[in-house]
């Protein structure tokens, strides 16, 4: 019954002229599905590197791609290196909403902790003329 169902939904397609769209459509999602994971690989690389801000800017282009919980992931791994925990903390609580799972709820939870005591930004304001 499927079967037939696809033949009527190709002859549709054929009689209201948008069979040529069709493929195109599906070969750009499969383009930027290519480029999103080619992203994510670099990313990850540039990360078991130890070079997290260049990881950062390619993971980022990989989920401007295409959103996937293992950039989150990665993304906020790399912030919570640098020592960015409150970019960190964004990044890992949408991996949390995408994967919910006890590890990554308890994961959460102690990064949440790490942040509540990281220490506070020092700013250092210079003004010209004094005062």
């Amino acid at each position: 019954m499927t079967a037939r169902w696809r033949l009527y939904a190709a002859l549709l397609a054929l009689l209201l002229g948008s069979a040529p769209a069709f493929p195109r459509a599906v070969q750009a999602q499969g383009d930027k599905a290519a480029a999103a994971l080619a992203a994510f690989k670099q990313g990850r690389s540039l990360f078991r590197a130890g070079q997290y801000q260049a990881a950062i800017e390619a993971l980022r282009r990989s989920l401007t791609l295409k959103a996937h919980r293992n950039t989150l992931y990665y993304l906020g791994a790399s912030y919570r290196r640098l020592g960015a925990f409150r970019q960190a903390f964004v990044f890992y609580r949408s991996y949390a909403k995408q994967f919910p799972q006890p590890r990554s709820a308890a994961m959460l939870t102690r990064y949440e902790k790490q942040l509540r005591w990281a220490p506070p930004c020092l700013l250092t304001v210079r003004s010209t003329p004094l005062g």
